[in-house]
């Protein structure tokens, strides 16, 4: 059976290596997310700082061929919640200025769209 290398990170700059049995990029991915997050982590670090990282996730995962696939896969929510931070600031600044009166081209149906679109990041859908 082909081993596929997995990089998977805990924030920057905490990165580590583990290697997993699987016959293809899905399989791997998915026995990965069958394993507990914090023994995968155990046995993929050996940084001491690494207990106070968070953003769990896949950064890519190599076949042996040097192929990757599956990059930027959610591990846990906290990268979710991370990866939508800029929108939510985006869009609260918006309506911000929307309720102040500075910015009359935004309606509130508009605003709620961006608001709901930017939550659905974090909550994966």
């Amino acid at each position: 059976m082909p081993k596929f290398t997995v990089l998977i990170a805990h924030d920057v700059p905490h990165y580590g290596t583990l290697e997993i049995d699987a016959a293809d990029a899905d399989q791997a991915l998915a026995k990965l997310k069958e394993m507990d997050v914090d023994d995968a982590f155990a046995e993929a670090c050996n940084d001491p700082s690494f207990e106070a990282s968070i953003c769990a996730r896949v950064v890519h995962i190599e076949d042996e061929a040097g192929n990757t696939a599956h990059e930027d896969t959610p591990l846990d929510q906290s990268y979710a919640d991370w990866a939508a931070v800029d929108e939510l600031r985006s869009v609260l600044r918006e309506a911000g200025d929307y309720l102040s009166g500075f910015d009359t081209r935004q309606t509130p149906a508009m605003l709620a769209r961006r608001i709901h679109a930017a939550l659905g990041k974090v909550d994966g859908t």
